[in-house]
């Protein structure tokens, strides 16, 4: 239109412009950026272009004029924002939606990216149009609405996780790679959903669920850890484990959290991989001691005696001779316990402690101390085993 001519001179990229009755488009020449170093745009009303752009064009009857005006759009760069906003305003019915989703697959870069900004903008409509791509059969159209979905928040990210049992195996990786991209706090709520990937029959699924989730810190470890690795099957235990054993500290905490898990085989299992954790596992285990409930920091005392290296569980030594002290017989035992196991350095270290416990009030912990003090780091010789009074029971 003669208003989109008049102006094209002080856009620093063409202008489009109708050549022909039919309606097909072409480029005017983008205009040198350098050019317009000095120009002040500050007074260009785009808001008199909007109903050239975004009334006319693109709901013309012919392709071609729709296909450039979303070109035009992306060449406009931060400049189309208003055209964007109104477009999306316009086209708020469900045909309008679908409309743009028909060109997710477009060849045309520009094409494909503006019809995804504006499907964005579009709130539940845009993201049920974004939503049925995944039934196109095309990969490039759902890859793209997936993208789109990115943006969307947390209304994209639940679109995308109702994606990811999807009867298609490309679907449902392009939603777990899609989520790995949206904000954490958009993504929070489904990662547990996510988890389960990690038992889906394509093995590229169980890669992509595991990166994601390492990409989203401790959430990520806490949905790995409570789900597949605290229930899911083998092969789903292995490979959250191994996900968990790379997140090193991250891992550790979500693994050491499991120790008060009501499952005997998920308390064991945990125990087991957070020895495989090393001096990653030291920090959370040293923690648990601290926890309110009995049970866990009986727990969190016995695996600290089986950390490798044994330099990992000496870091911590200091903390399992407070446990000496604590109120339950069980955790001083197993603080006795895992000093034993770390040999004569950590007993001469806290002999004190330890000779204070020779007048435990609890037989068994007296015996203990007594087998360490007299033949320190040597479980050959008994250390301290045998029954005591009742293990304490997890809180509710």
């Amino acid at each position: 239109g003669d208003r989109a001519q008049a102006v094209s001179a002080r856009f620093p990229v063409g202008i489009l412009t109708r050549c022909a009755p039919g309606g097909f488009m072409t480029d005017l020449a983008p205009v040198p950026g350098e050019a317009f170093a000095d120009l002040d745009l500050s007074d260009l009303d785009l808001a008199a272009l909007v109903p050239v752009v975004a009334e006319e064009d693109f709901e013309h009857h012919c392709l071609s004029v729709r296909h450039g005006a979303a070109k035009t759009l992306r060449q406009l760069g931060p400049m189309a924002a208003p055209f964007a906003q109104h477009l999306a305003a316009k086209m708020d019915h469900h045909e309008g939606a679908y409309a743009l989703a028909s060109q997710l697959g477009n060849a045309d870069y520009l094409v494909r990216r503006t019809a995804m900004e504006a499907l964005s903008q579009m709130g539940a409509e845009g993201a049920a149009a974004l939503s049925g791509a995944a039934a196109s059969g095309s990969r490039e159209s759902w890859a793209s609405a997936s993208e789109a979905l990115c943006w969307m928040g947390e209304l994209g990210a639940k679109t995308l996780a109702s994606h990811l049992e999807d009867a298609s195996a490309d679907v449902r990786l392009l939603a777990v790679e899609a989520l790995g991209r949206c904000s954490e706090a958009a993504a929070a709520g489904h990662l547990a959903r996510m988890a389960w990937r990690l038992e889906d029959p394509e093995p590229a699924l169980h890669a992509a669920a595991a990166r994601t989730l390492r990409g989203h810190a401790a959430p990520g470890a806490s949905a790995l850890a409570e789900g597949p690795f605290a229930s899911g099957g083998a092969g789903a235990r292995a490979r959250a484990e191994a996900a968990l054993q790379e997140m090193g500290p991250l891992g550790a905490a979500a693994l050491a959290d499991l120790l008060g898990s009501s499952e005997a085989g998920v308390r064991r299992r945990a125990g087991v991989a957070l020895q495989g954790l090393g001096c990653d596992a030291g920090g959370a285990l040293a923690h648990k001691l601290l926890d309110r409930d009995a049970g866990i920091r009986w727990r969190a005392a016995e695996a600290l005696g089986n950390l490798r290296p044994d330099s990992c569980s000496a870091a911590h030594s200091d903390a399992l001779a407070v446990c000496l002290e604590d109120e339950s017989s069980w955790v001083r035992t197993a603080a006795l316990r895992s000093l034993e196991k770390l040999g004569v350095g950590a007993t001469e270290a806290h002999a004190a402690a330890l000779k204070g416990r020779l007048a435990d009030g609890n037989h068994l912990v007296r015996s203990c101390a007594s087998r360490v003090l007299q033949q320190p780091g040597d479980l050959a010789a008994g250390g301290c085993g045998g029954r005591g009074p009742r293990r304490p029971a997890l809180r509710p």
